[in-house]
């Protein structure tokens, strides 16, 4: 029997690009997301499975009690919200998926699921959703809370939002949508139904509005790392992430998920595990080897940029501790617990070479230079992530990975255009010519009353939108057309 597909994945967030070395032009444009437009499409063209976006809800202040170091390195703000973005990304690219962040925490079940169910429309089934549980006390005061709920409390609250989003998604049948001009029914009443849920900390009648999507729900990722983490993952997750430690590591951390799985009677060949890790890229081993002595030289940034890091997602305040000692066995986290006791295990204990300076060396940045081994008692794929400098045209013919005959592009999506993905704005014409001295500034747009849902189906539009309107081409369609024409706005009605 062949073996499984090796997989790859990109693992990022919507940040600043690096903008220290100089290989980057878009350190100030960045935001309008054209960077990562051209980094989704990249990443296909060399074979990658997903990109996944990680996200936080908060610029963080904890290290020194201030925000100079965050902001300085730009380590988790300014950063946008991936959501969104997944769309413009899928409509760049055919096969590859996209995965996004989400909390359950402060996301509510209903909007969630909505979302990511129009989500899994508009890319035609390349969706995948992250599910984080929080861990900054500091986005929790920008949701109206004083703090968390205790760590283990999140994923109990985790597991029902998961349950509700289930049902929400299974609310309409597959078959519910019958768009049967004869009869006069679009949707068939008895097909979509209301879940009703009543739980210990959920209440949702459903059903949802939008239609099923071609997936039935987005693939689910999780990088649970904590006991309760791992059980979590093991009972919900199609796809795992995880930051290595060593090989011996990362094959107990699969062995343990699967075994979990089993136990929650569940095919443990269903879930993915990725593997983290953060290449150095050069032309030969000597040039990548000679660029990480460079990075890991620089101890001073390092170790700044992890301080940031701890403070941000364990919400612990390392500047008041003795850097030349290990972290004490009395601090604690209600934030990243499987993360955390990596970094004890690291930085922690009785062993003198265990400081908290070593932060910003070779132990404080993991990063693997040159070729790479492969790691014994299996893996499902690899995830990288993005630390590589960030112009890519000096990397792009080198792009594809030394696996790249291993890791298999996704099957083209059915119904995708190549031709019209990201249809290009038309040059404006304008449909008004007034002079200067006119007064009236004449303004046209056009109101979608009925929102994005269905439009006419029957007599001359029949065939046009019967089944295919929850994808976005007729609105790009639409949108283009109306921009020809010299429109200002294209809106749409919001729901009430």
């Amino acid at each position: 029997m062949p073996a499984d597909p090796f997989r790859l994945g990109w693992f990022g967030n919507l940040t600043a690009p690096e903008w220290r070395t100089g290989w980057s032009n878009d350190a100030l444009t960045w935001t309008d997301c054209r960077y990562y437009v051209d980094m989704v499409r990249d990443m296909e063209r060399a074979g990658f499975d997903f990109m996944m976006l990680e996200d936080s809800l908060m610029v963080s202040d904890i290290y020194a009690g201030t925000a100079e170091l965050e902001l300085k390195h730009a380590m988790y703000a300014p950063k946008l919200d991936p959501v969104p973005v997944v769309s413009m990304l899928a409509y760049a690219t055919e096969h590859i998926g996209i995965v996004a962040t989400a909390s359950t925490t402060f996301y509510p079940p209903y909007l969630l699921a909505r979302t990511f169910s129009t989500l899994d429309h508009v890319t035609r089934g390349r969706v995948g959703w992250n599910i984080v549980t929080s861990s900054e006390d500091r986005a929790a005061q920008n949701f109206g809370m004083a703090k968390l709920p205790e760590h283990d409390l999140r994923y109990e609250i985790a597991e029902e939002f998961k349950q509700v989003a289930d049902k929400l998604w299974d609310s309409w049948e597959p078959d519910a949508i019958m768009a049967d001009a004869h009869s006069g029914y679009y949707a068939d009443y008895k097909k979509v139904n209301p879940i009703h849920h009543k739980g210990r900390f959920f209440e949702v009648r459903g059903p949802l509005n939008t239609p099923r999507s071609p997936q039935g729900r987005p693939v689910i990722c999780q990088a649970g790392s904590s006991p309760r983490g791992r059980d979590f993952a093991a009972k919900n997750a199609d796809m795992l992430l995880v930051i290595p430690n060593g090989i011996e590591q990362m094959k107990a951390y699969r062995d343990d998920i699967r075994a979990r799985a089993a136990g929650f009677g569940r095919d443990p060949d269903d879930i993915k595990v990725f593997f983290v890790i953060a290449p150095v890229l050069g032309r030969t081993d000597a040039e990548a080897r000679e660029k990480n002595a460079r990075f890991q030289a620089d101890e001073q940034r390092n170790f700044e940029a992890q301080m940031v890091h701890f403070a941000a997602i364990m919400e612990i305040d390392f500047s008041v501790l003795d850097p030349d000692l290990p972290i004490p066995d009395e601090v604690s986290t209600n934030g990243h617990q499987g993360t955390f006791e990596g970094w004890k295990q690291a930085f922690g204990g009785p062993d003198p070479g265990g400081r908290l300076a070593d932060a910003g060396g070779e132990h404080g940045a993991r990063r693997f230079p040159g070729h790479r081994r492969r790691p014994h008692g299996g893996r499902d794929g690899r995830g990288r992530r993005r630390r590589v400098p960030g112009a890519r045209p000096a990397h792009q013919p080198r792009v594809h990975p030394g696996d790249h005959r291993r890791a298999l592009p996704r099957a083209a999506a059915p119904g995708t255009d190549p031709d019209r993905l990201l249809a290009p704005a038309l040059p404006r014409q304008p449909a008004l010519v007034l002079t200067p001295e006119e007064t009236i500034m004449f303004r046209l747009g056009w109101f979608l009353g009925n929102g994005f849902g269905i439009q006419p189906w029957y007599g001359e539009w029949a065939g046009s939108s019967m089944h295919d309107w929850p994808t976005p081409g007729l609105y790009v369609d639409l949108t283009t057309s109306l921009d020809a024409r010299g429109s200002t706005c294209c809106s749409s009605r919001t729901p009430r």
